[in-house]
């Protein structure tokens, strides 16, 4: 296709989404974390659309989704302000160099702030120092890492609620339990 024609949108998440959105999120996984997916279209429609996360699409000239940034309202506690949080952004290679990353990611800022939002966070892997070049021209960081407790560590964890802390300390759980569902 002659690139000079090609146009994409940014739009909301639509139900009929779900099955193009899941398909973009499994090549997500697989490009970022070489894992498989979880995120069906059921588990779009039942936890999205605004209960645990919404979606920003983009789309291309027939409306088919080629891209998503998926987003949840945020809280500082620190400056006691509302926003929002970006956990997971994604174009389709085929769909790269538009500038759509940058337009999701707008998209969501004016829905956050429509909400009463006041800014945007997000976690960015920093193995693509172009992107990252895209990001700093906007953004400010801190650096950190992000850790998870999950699977049978996570419930281990939570039956340590009421223990003394030398129970606590005995019985943490390892950190491979939190790769075990």
């Amino acid at each position: 296709m002659n690139r000079s024609r090609r146009r994409h949108s940014i739009r909301a998440f639509e139900t009929r989404d779900a099955n193009a959105v899941a398909a973009l999120f499994a090549a997500y996984m697989h490009e970022t974390y070489g894992a498989p997916s979880v995120m069906t279209p059921e588990v779009l429609l039942r936890d999205g659309q605004g209960l645990r996360f919404s979606l920003m699409i983009a789309t291309d000239s027939n409306d088919e989704p080629v891209g998503f940034a998926a987003w949840r309202d945020a809280y500082d506690l620190h400056n006691a302000v509302a926003g929002g949080e970006i956990p997971d952004l994604f174009v389709a290679s085929a769909h790269r160099g538009w500038a759509l990353s940058i337009r999701l990611a707008a998209a969501v800022a004016r829905a956050v702030q429509a909400r009463g939002g006041l800014y945007l966070r997000s976690e960015v892997l920093t193995d693509d120092t172009r992107r990252l070049r895209l990001l700093h021209r906007v953004t400010v960081g801190f650096h950190g890492e992000t850790v998870y407790v999950s699977g049978r560590a996570f419930r281990q964890l939570a039956e340590l609620s009421d223990s003394d802390p030398r129970t606590l300390v005995r019985m943490l759980p390892l950190p491979a339990a939190s790769r075990e569902p």
